[in-house]
């Protein structure tokens, strides 16, 4: 797809997602993960103290994953991802992922 997004797991609690589109930001881009919870951001390209625009605030950044499959995966996590930039994300609270009927 057109959108340059990158995003993939490292490990069973790590998630690495990167936006290498030139201009465009995605406010709730939904990023498929196995196990489902809430996610901090551990590292974020954009934050001031790199030399970004610090469009994330750190300090009430904390995704959850919602609904049912994404990505070929069972849940998915809404993310904003500026443009330009890359965020490495850890699940610090998991929970039961839901249930999905066939």
């Amino acid at each position: 797809d057109d959108s340059g997004v990158l995003a993939f797991h490292v490990g069973h609690n790590c998630l690495v997602v990167a936006n290498l589109h030139p201009h465009e930001s995605y406010p709730f881009y939904k990023v498929g993960s196995e196990r489902a919870g809430r996610y901090e951001l551990v590292l974020d390209t954009d934050a001031a103290q790199f030399g970004g625009w610090g469009r994330i605030d750190p300090t009430v950044t904390t995704p959850e994953t919602e609904g049912g499959p994404c990505d070929w995966q069972g849940t998915g996590v809404p993310l904003y991802l500026p443009s330009r930039s890359a965020q490495i994300y850890r699940l610090c609270e998991e929970w039961d992922a839901p249930e999905v009927g066939l």
